[in-house]
């Protein structure tokens, strides 16, 4: 399912893909939100696992093409790019975890949404162009 859908998004949206995966997975936080328990959970998981498969490959792609990372070397630039990607896949669930602890779960959660959004949203306006 992967395959066809990671082909499926590049040929249709090419690097715009990549907001597309921003957001499922804003709404797959928000259905664990409104659905906290096991149900809500899974599908979550499912809507997150979905966007990865497309997602991860459209933004490598897209930094690949980085003028920068051309200048500086591919190797190098994953090299870096991977480092950072495992930090925040470290740092992450334990960020959201600590939002989780220490208030309700949608008062937390809620925010969080938001900025990811807008993040999301910043950067497509900045890039547009290209």
């Amino acid at each position: 399912m992967g395959n066809r859908i990671t082909q499926w998004a590049i040929e249709k949206m090419k690097y715009s893909s990549m907001y597309l995966a921003v957001g499922l997975n804003v709404l797959a936080l928000l259905a664990f939100v409104c659905y906290p328990k096991l149900p809500g959970m899974l599908l979550a998981l499912i809507v997150m696992g979905i966007s990865a498969c497309f997602g991860k490959t459209a933004q490598q792609m897209y930094f690949l093409d980085l003028k920068s990372v051309k200048e500086y070397g591919e190797d190098k630039s994953i090299g870096i790019y991977n480092f950072t990607e495992n930090i925040g896949e470290s740092l992450g669930p334990g960020v959201l975890g600590q939002i989780m602890f220490i208030s309700p779960l949608a008062k937390g959660v809620l925010p969080l949404c938001m900025i990811v959004t807008g993040m999301g949203g910043i950067y497509c306006f900045i890039n547009r162009k290209k």
